[in-house]
């Protein structure tokens, strides 16, 4: 399997017909609309390959013609609409820049700009409907049309809808600047700023594919803030005097704007003059002294500006003093944690090999963020310790056959004993000849299985479990070797523990006996099997999922 590749395993076994069939049928638009395993997100998401082919399965058998938000196609989408929105944040705006000169004349703007950016916004609606959404609540990916239109319609749909459909309508009844309703209309624009959140959203996303650090992603959504919020003071510092105009005839006469030392500048000018003004009331810093704001509506509006201004102000001054403080704090944390994890290597003269994997199994289990997990349950009670540990481990509950038809109190009991290891690409779990003193059960990731003759037989992956024969058998060592393809997660029940659930539940062990004899008839015709076939050693998966050599 090419996945193993990038862990340096150069696997020997051939992918499961049905699968190759499944994959080689899939058409260029389902996969498009299917999980994307190269994203980032996707393997944030995911613990490891078995879990997104099956969500893959999962997606294209229940929900075809809906677009998975793990997609190429919505990457794609995403990056196209980051480009409309920013345009969009920045030309609505711009809409009150058109400054209405003596013969009142005045117009919606660029109209082949305008029908490009609300065209696009009207398509992305309706994509919308069709597009599943990650719940982070509850930690779900939503793909049925019901909870897809539900979530949409209401969040923000409304304001989308507000933000094109009222401009069409006043572009296609081609309304008189004069009329009060053409402002109307034209103020419907500025609920564009309500997507000022997904435009952030879309950056981190397309961040996180250049692995760019979240801190710099961070800043760079605090500066995309701010630069919005002084272009939009700046370009909004004419609208109350037009709009007034329009509802109170004669109010323009003594608004700011009229000022010749303005209206004599060109387009590009006025604007420096707007952006100056508007950074400058923000930051409190005064006014100019031409162009002060004369009428009370300009007053209010500069008013409204200082106040919102010193409100992100603090805001942002807060945010960063958190957001370093918080970096600063796991970085310390994490360092220390690495400079004694340096020195034991140093001082134990450990190969670089055996250096790579300490850091890399730190790096795993603290996921660069410093925590004591042992302290954290230690200080809840019984009950929620137990809580825990029941969602810790339910997707192997739910996997793996062992655990089908088992009461619930055994269930608990099983997992309460249960300790984690962890296993990095190439380390070898146990080899021919080991005591078997415990199972595993795997959690996330790959583990392959080699016979006495070193010849690659079978992979196991998320729910399978392996290594109960030699607690059956006569003989308690081990007849294969295994070995981690992956980053894989491991859940192991020792022999001890498994003896005192076999006292207190005998059906258990009659379970236990009952597979792994029935994965023991098929070693031998395996063996057989693989000894009469071609070098390339290939068996169907089917034949494969009842091998174990433990």
């Amino acid at each position: 399997m090419k996945y193993f590749e990038k862990f340096g395993h150069f696997c020997s076994l051939k992918y499961d017909e049905k699968l190759e069939n499944y994959l080689d049928n899939l058409t260029w638009f389902q996969y498009l609309i299917t999980i994307d395993p190269s994203s980032p997100i996707t393997t944030s998401f995911f613990n490891s390959h078995s879990a997104v082919v099956n969500g893959m399965k999962y997606h294209l058998k229940n929900y075809p013609n809906t677009i998975h938000p793990f997609s190429k196609l919505k990457f794609i989408i995403e990056c196209i609409m980051s480009v409309i929105f920013l345009c969009g944040l920045i030309y609505t705006p711009l809409l009150y820049m058109y400054y209405i000169r003596k013969d009142d004349q005045d117009t919606f703007g660029n109209v082949p700009v305008i029908y490009t950016i609300k065209l696009a916004c009207a398509l992305d609606m309706i994509l919308r409907f069709f597009t599943g959404r990650v719940d982070e609540r509850n930690v779900e990916i939503i793909l049925d049309k019901k909870g897809i239109t539900r979530k949409y319609l209401c969040g923000l749909f409304i304001f989308d809808f507000m933000t094109n459909f009222p401009f069409f309508i006043g572009l296609l009844m081609n309304l008189n600047p004069h009329d009060p309703e053409f402002h109307i209309v034209k103020l419907t624009t500025l609920f564009r700023i309500v997507r000022l959140p997904s435009l952030l959203r879309y950056i981190q996303r397309l961040m996180m594919r250049f692995k760019i650090e979240d801190i710099y992603v961070q800043i760079l959504k605090l500066l995309l803030c701010w630069l919005c919020l002084i272009h939009w003071a700046a370009c909004l510092h004419m609208a109350p005097g037009i709009i007034m105009s329009k509802f109170h005839v004669g109010v323009r006469v003594n608004a700011w704007y009229e000022n010749p030392i303005f209206q004599e500048k060109d387009s590009f000018s006025k604007y420096v003059i707007c952006l100056f003004k508007g950074v400058k009331t923000i930051l409190g810093t005064g006014y100019i002294k031409e162009l002060q704001p004369i009428m009370y509506f300009d007053k209010i509006y500069s008013s409204v500006l200082a106040i919102v201004g010193r409100i992100c102000l603090f805001v942002t001054l807060a945010y960063m003093y958190q957001l370093l403080r918080s970096c600063k704090s796991a970085e310390l944390r994490y360092d220390e944690m690495m400079v004694q994890l340096n020195k034991y290597t140093s001082c134990n003269r450990l190969p670089k090999s055996t250096q790579v994997k300490l850091k890399n199994n730190y790096d795993y289990i603290f996921c660069k963020q410093f925590f004591n997990e042992r302290e954290i349950l230690e200080t809840v009670s019984t009950q929620l310790r137990q809580e825990i540990m029941i969602h810790n481990t339910r997707q192997l509950v739910e996997n793996s056959q062992f655990f089908e038809n088992l009461p619930s109190s055994l269930i608990i009991r099983i997992i309460s004993v249960l300790t984690i290891e962890l296993y990095f690409e190439n380390d070898v779990i146990y080899n021919v000849g080991d005591i078997g003193s415990s199972i595993f059960f795997i959690t996330s990731g790959s583990v392959g299985f080699y016979s006495p003759s070193n010849k690659e037989v079978c992979h196991y992956n998320d729910g399978d479990y392996f290594g109960e024969m030699s607690f059956i058998s006569d003989v308690d060592y081990r007849f294969c070797k295994a070995i981690a393809l992956e980053t894989t997660e491991c859940y192991k029940l020792s022999r001890e523990d498994f003896q005192h659930l076999v006292n207190s539940y005998p059906d258990l062990l009659q379970k236990v006996e009952a597979l792994a004899l029935e994965r023991m008839e098929n070693i031998f015709m395996l063996e057989e099997f693989s000894n009469t076939k071609s070098d390339d050693g290939y068996m169907s998966i089917n034949q494969r999922r009842f091998f174990m050599q433990n």
